[in-house]
């Protein structure tokens, strides 16, 4: 809402000097505003670049290194995962506490870019959001199935305590329910 904003303010700017020049009346631009780089990462309270940290947890979770994944946690940190279908039906709950427990999912579907076997899709971030403490997006895939059915694209939450990852939920959105 803030980008449109500003769009909306440096456009009418641009038609008042337009129309200034127009009458003959001789403007001094003013100095192009200064908006926020699309590429820059949300942040969120107590942790400035949280999507970095992020990322950094799904390249290490990706190539296998378990260890650096878990160092981004808090030793209490939290884990719960389910597949959630139609009318926010429950399937397959999973809650874990601590890091040990945490471990045995890492590389598992939701918390990877791909499963690294042939055909299957690499998994995005998108659709950004930060509140608070809290950074939720959904992990999309890039392509459809062979039959053209969608795969189950994820939504994921983390909740940090400073820049350490102090809660993390994955959803899997079942779409053929």
């Amino acid at each position: 809402m803030e980008n449109v904003l500003e769009s909306l303010l440096g456009f009418i700017l641009l038609m008042y000097m337009a129309g200034c020049v127009a009458a003959g009346v001789k403007v001094k631009p003013a100095a192009a505003p200064v908006l926020p780089s699309p590429t820059a990462s949300p942040s969120v309270t107590g942790c400035a670049n949280a999507l970095a940290l992020v990322k950094t947890l799904y390249d290490s979770n990706s190539a296998g290194q378990f260890d650096t994944s878990l160092a981004l946690f808090t030793d209490d940190a939290t884990f719960a995962s389910w597949a959630q279908g139609i009318n926010d039906h429950h399937m397959s709950e999973l809650q874990l506490a601590g890091k040990d427990q945490i471990r045995t999912v890492l590389g598992q579907p939701g918390l990877v870019y791909t499963s690294g076997t042939p055909d299957v899709p690499f998994f995005k971030q998108s659709e950004v959001i930060v509140s608070g403490n809290q950074l939720t997006y959904m992990f999309r895939p890039d392509r459809l199935r062979p039959n053209g059915r969608q795969y189950n694209p994820y939504k994921v939450q983390v909740v940090f305590n400073g820049c350490k990852i102090k809660s993390l939920t994955v959803i899997e959105l079942v779409t053929w329910l």
